[in-house]
Parts: C-alpha cells; sequence; structure tokens
C-alpha cells in the first residue's frame, strides 16, 4: 500500500509528465516562449525571444491529490486555454 506522500509524488510525477509532452509540443512548431530567464535588470522574467513573460497563474493546492489524472488533465486544458501558463498546487494532502 502506497503512503499518502507517495500519491502526491506519483501525481506530481504525472503532472510533469504533462507538462514536458505539453512542452514538447511548443518546441516541436518552434514557437516556445522557453527557456525563460531573468532580464538584465534583475526585475522580471522574460520569455526565449527577451521579450518580458507575465506569469498568469492560477491556485489549484489540492489538484494532485483530491483529482484523478483525467479530471487533472481537463483541468489544465481549461486553464491552457483561458491562458493561463502557471498553476501553484501543494503537495502535501488535505487534512
Amino acid at each position: 500500500m502506497l503512503k499518502p506522500h507517495s500519491c502526491a509524488v506519483i501525481g506530481l510525477g504525472v503532472y510533469l509528465i504533462s507538462c514536458i509532452e505539453t512542452l514538447s509540443a511548443f518546441a516541436a512548431e518552434g514557437n516556445s516562449p522557453f527557456p525563460l530567464r531573468i532580464s538584465a535588470n534583475g526585475r522580471h522574467l522574460v520569455d526565449a525571444r527577451g521579450k518580458p513573460f507575465l506569469l498568469h497563474g492560477d491556485t489549484a493546492w489540492y489538484l494532485m491529490s483530491e483529482l484523478t489524472r483525467e479530471e487533472t488533465e481537463e483541468y489544465l486544458e481549461n486553464r491552457r486555454q483561458k491562458g493561463f501558463n502557471a498553476i501553484l498546487v501543494s503537495l502535501g494532502r488535505p487534512i
């Protein structure tokens, strides 16, 4: 039987695989904003072309511990379609 924290790690692995697949698709199209880096003045992030990168995030604290893989993919696709480029999650589990 898996310990609760093992489930979070497995969930993180599934999420990271999904992110890698998405980034690979961007790279194949040649329009990836990645890698991001800190601007020369150290005040903001810039994309691969040197343009400022707006971090447009959402919080889904228990995404990896409360949703199935299919629900997670549906949620992430919904956020992507709405222009979000970051999701903040908790690696812990709800108490």
